[in-house]
């Protein structure tokens, strides 16, 4: 049962999936990589996930590779309470403390693997293993300065080791430093290669103004994956999922719905790729499917902006009191673990308490200074009426050039609000011609702005 990364002191040369961003993350549905549909850690309950509320056939969390880690948890737990200084014990645990984050978004867990890799290190200090699964928890907690000087530090003892290059890379790209974030996956690249190369390539191309380049890489990812006898369904599902969520974002509703379903086969625990098909399926206009997948998304795994999705369908299906009550359960949820973007947006989207929505924003942007976070302060600054500053950190959010169907619209919204009618009839409605489903309740207000300004899509 032993991992190869715990057996030694150095790195081996495999790359696992670090399921980001966040990112992640990767991406909120699409858009948003560090706190949406890819997942995040969210909750700090012990097991926030159970089967109470399920449909009759929703997958078990508790079977599978759940109940895998867990039994290996338990057996290492063991040889650590026998012997305090078992490095290789510890070094096993933080491994599968972050494997079960991925899968049940539990931050409790993240704690855990930071008190693991803690106590291997004060038995073995010079154990590299230990110093990059300490930076994964950092980074899976949002502290992604840490997690940078964990990577550099392996990177210093290992000059290109590619597991360090891989985490440093992903820490680099949530904290907005692309250029560097290039650099760092070119030297990932030529240091190994496989699908988990390919698919933070396609992150750093969607977030930087080639989206097709984005798909190519992504689904050369999900093909590699599901190729490989040796890859666990799970984590195929995530490749999978990554796929259907940069379809999305380009409007291609067929693949992005065909790459959900085919994670969904591999793997019908993914939350995610629940999530991705109501989103794809709300967007289609089949709205009443798209509630029963969004409900059933959230009951494997609640996350914040999956609840408020749900919340806006009931909405505009006239179910106004269950739109009411579901909207009460975000920020509930959000309490549990690092949602600061995602409740930014849910009050920016909703008018609720827009001061708050800024100051989330705000010290959402000194943690992550990305393109989101600069298009979620935009955004929140446009509901909280002060539209010249929304067009300033709008102008900021753009300046990667992300192609994204959520910046067009704040982009247009904000050039409405800032007397640009002109670039936003433009905005809105080349948005609405190519993804006139891209969030059902903000296409209905785009239209109705757009109509006001005297344009269609």
């Amino acid at each position: 049962m032993q991992s190869s990364i715990a057996r030694q002191r150095h790195l081996t040369p495999r790359i696992r999936p670090l399921l980001v961003v966040g990112v992640a993350a990767l991406v909120a549905a699409g858009s948003y990589f560090g706190g949406g549909i890819m997942g995040q850690p969210g909750s700090a309950a012990p097991h926030p996930v159970s089967n109470v509320g399920l449909p009759a056939d929703a997958p078990s969390v508790a079977d599978g590779p759940l109940a895998d880690i867990d039994e290996a948890i338990a057996v290492w737990t063991g040889n650590l309470g026998r012997d305090e200084a078992d490095f290789i014990a510890a070094t096993n645990l933080a491994e599968l403390y972050l494997a079960r984050v991925r899968i049940t978004a539990d931050s409790a867990d993240i704690a855990r693997a930071l008190d693991a890799a803690t106590a291997a290190l004060d038995a073995n200090p010079d154990l590299l293993a230990a110093v990059l699964l300490r930076g994964q928890a950092h980074f899976a907690n949002h502290d992604f300065a840490a997690a940078t000087a964990d990577a550099q530090t392996v990177l210093d003892t290992q000059p290109g080791a590619p597991e360090a290059l891989a985490a440093l890379g992903d820490a680099q790209l949530e904290l907005g430093d692309y250029d560097t974030a290039r650099a760092t996956y070119a030297a990932l690249a030529g240091a190994a290669s496989g699908p988990a190369v390919d698919a933070r390539r396609a992150r750093l191309a969607s977030l930087t103004g080639n989206l097709a380049a984005a798909r190519s890489l992504a689904d050369a990812a999900a093909t590699a994956a599901s190729s490989d006898p040796d890859m666990r369904p799970e984590t195929v599902a995530w490749y999978e999922t990554l796929a259907g969520s940069l379809a999305f974002q380009d409007g291609d509703l067929d693949a992005s719905t065909a790459a959900f379903h085919a994670a969904l086969d591999e793997w019908n625990g993914s939350a995610a790729a629940m999530a991705g098909l109501a989103r794809a399926t709300a967007a289609s206009g089949d709205l009443e499917t798209a509630i029963g997948l969004y409900e059933h998304a959230i009951a494997i795994l609640p996350r914040p902006e999956t609840i408020a999705a749900l919340g806006d369908l009931y909405a505009l299906t006239g179910r106004a009191d269950q739109a009411d009550a579901t909207y009460a359960k975000v920020a509930a949820v959000a309490s549990l673990g690092p949602s600061d973007r995602q409740v930014a947006l849910f009050l920016a989207n909703h008018d609720r308490d827009a001061a708050r929505a800024v100051v989330l924003a705000r010290k959402e942007l000194l943690t992550r200074d990305d393109a989101y976070a600069h298009d979620t302060l935009a955004w929140a600054l446009l509901a909280d009426g002060r539209a010249d500053a929304a067009a300033a950190e709008m102008r900021l959010a753009r300046a990667e050039g992300t192609e994204d169907p959520l910046l067009d619209y704040h982009a247009g919204m904000i050039a409405a609000a800032t007397g640009r009618s002109a670039e936003a009839r433009a905005l809105l409605g080349e948005l609405l011609a190519r993804h006139p489903g891209f969030d059902p309740l903000q296409a209905k207000r785009a239209a109705e702005t757009l109509a006001t300004l005297g344009g269609r899509p």
